[in-house]
């Protein structure tokens, strides 16, 4: 499985969005469904899908999403966070629950993708390479590639390669350094 590592702050990918890719990821996987899933925040309608259902359930599950009291778009944002979802996904539970009817959820969208727009961007930064090579090779793999170098098996220009893959700006003690 692959969820894109942005930052959570990042406006592409928010932490909430990426929780509920895992979990459609996991049902999709568990019911040998093996293909890549997308989904159109633009979409005002629930999506009419089994693997959607299953996932929105372990995230919030009907019977709990049932009791909260829901009046305003601050309730669907309250709850949202207190499910770690986004406000979207928390309110298209609510309309797959029939909680929150058609015209209502379909304002409330329309108000969250208005200030979804109007958020400050955040101007991306490019990432030290150390940091990126880092994140990329995973820390286990590099630490057993770093053991096999100090005990002998591995030549420094190897881990040059594999690691850092040929990068010259990349120092070894400062990539050990941030493991």
């Amino acid at each position: 499985m692959f969820i894109n590592n942005g930052d959570h702050r990042d406006s592409v990918e928010p932490a909430g969005r990426r929780l509920l890719t895992l979990a459609l990821l996991t049902v999709c996987l568990a019911r040998g469904q093996f293909n890549p899933v997308a989904y159109s925040d633009q979409s005002d309608d629930p999506i009419a899908n089994r693997e959607y259902e299953i996932a929105e359930e372990m995230l919030m599950p009907a019977a709990s999403v049932a009791e909260l009291a829901l009046s305003s778009l601050d309730d669907i944002k309250a709850h949202a966070a207190t499910y770690c979802v986004t406000p979207s996904g928390f309110l298209m539970r609510t309309r797959r629950l029939n909680i929150v009817d058609t015209a209502t959820g379909r304002e409330y969208m329309a108000t969250l993708r208005e200030e979804f727009r109007s958020r400050p961007k955040q101007r991306a930064s490019q990432p030290l390479a150390v940091n990126a090579l880092r994140k990329y090779n995973s820390a286990e793999y590099s630490r057993s590639l770093l053991r096999q170098m100090d005990v002998g098996r591995l030549a420094r220009s190897e881990i040059n390669r594999v690691l850092f893959q040929n990068r010259r700006a990349v120092s070894l003690d400062d990539f050990r350094a941030r493991l």
